[in-house]
């Protein structure tokens, strides 16, 4: 949980030892941004609508560029799509329930 008495704290001390009322954050920021879970995602892209379909206002993230091709809409119908692949190990992994948490070896 994010705790704004701590960054206060340290903003505080930040202007107290660097003589200024806009003290270099970069560090903290940098620690902000490895840890964030943002560069690994993107809106669903739903079809080849503005934004992906995700959304009619401008999300906050961007869809991805590939959007117009890499949908559910276009791979919905698709055998050989990543959807339908993922769609069949669902299938597989609900009739095949002692697959479900079992350990393959060599």
């Amino acid at each position: 949980m994010f705790d704004r008495g701590l960054m206060n704290r340290e903003l505080g001390m930040r202007r107290l030892k660097q003589a200024t009322d806009s003290p270099d954050m970069r560090d903290v920021l940098d620690g902000i941004q490895r840890k964030a879970r943002d560069h690994g995602r993107s809106p669903m892209q739903w079809n080849a609508d503005s934004h992906g379909g995700f959304s009619t206002a401008s999300p906050w993230m961007r869809a991805n560029d590939d959007y117009p091709e890499w949908n559910v809409a276009k791979q919905e119908h698709d055998r050989t799509s990543v959807l339908s692949f993922w769609k069949a190990m669902l299938r597989f992994r609900k009739q095949h329930l002692a697959c479900v948490g079992c350990h393959l070896s060599s």
